[in-house]
């Protein structure tokens, strides 16, 4: 993409090299001794042993409260690829 004063922006390898980029970073960061990595295996823990133990028995209390477990998820797996900006709207919603 050119514009009149002559800058332009490159987007070579399209989505593969993007996913191929996030996995690589993901796998890097789960093996090391990361503090973020750390954390956010805390917070699942405690979400999975103390928040679910628990939890409702509401069906659509349930509903609710997987699909805001499964955006923690999404936030996380986002953050971990390297594509912080996207994690704000997971984890506000």
């Amino acid at each position: 993409m050119t514009n009149d004063s002559g800058l332009r922006v490159v987007m070579d390898g399209g989505m593969d090299a993007y996913m191929a980029a996030a996995n690589e970073t993901l796998a890097e960061l789960l093996v090391s001794d990361s503090a973020l990595v750390a954390a956010l295996r805390d917070y699942d823990s405690f979400f999975r042993t103390h928040l679910f133990a628990k939890g409702p028995t509401e069906p659509i209390a349930l509903v609710l409260f997987m699909n805001a477990y499964q955006l923690f998820l999404a936030g996380a797996r986002m953050a971990l690829s390297g594509h912080c900006a996207a994690v704000f709207p997971l984890l506000r919603t």
